[in-house]
């Protein structure tokens, strides 16, 4: 297990959690999509499914708004499709 890749994203999610639901996931999706390459993208998708119990609730919550060709497919054609990059 990436125990520093876990680590980061727990961390994301702990200072997002002050918000209301809806945009503590929308904060933490952008957070991440913005400064995390695709390979640590794939990373935190890979370290998701084999140790799901490691993470805050809200990171599983953000995975269906974060960017990633191999796991999260769908959301690259939104994005290029709304135009907002991707």
């Amino acid at each position: 297990m990436d125990s520093h890749l876990v680590h980061m994203a727990n961390d994301i999610a702990r200072f997002h959690q002050s918000f209301s639901e809806d945009e503590a996931m929308q904060m933490v999706a952008e957070h991440i999509n913005k400064n995390w390459a695709p390979s640590m993208r794939q990373k935190l998708f890979e370290e998701f499914q084999e140790h799901p119990s490691e993470f805050n609730n809200l990171i599983a919550k953000s995975l269906l708004k974060i960017n990633c060709a191999k796991y999260n497919p769908n959301q690259n054609e939104i994005r290029d499709k709304e135009g907002t990059g991707g």
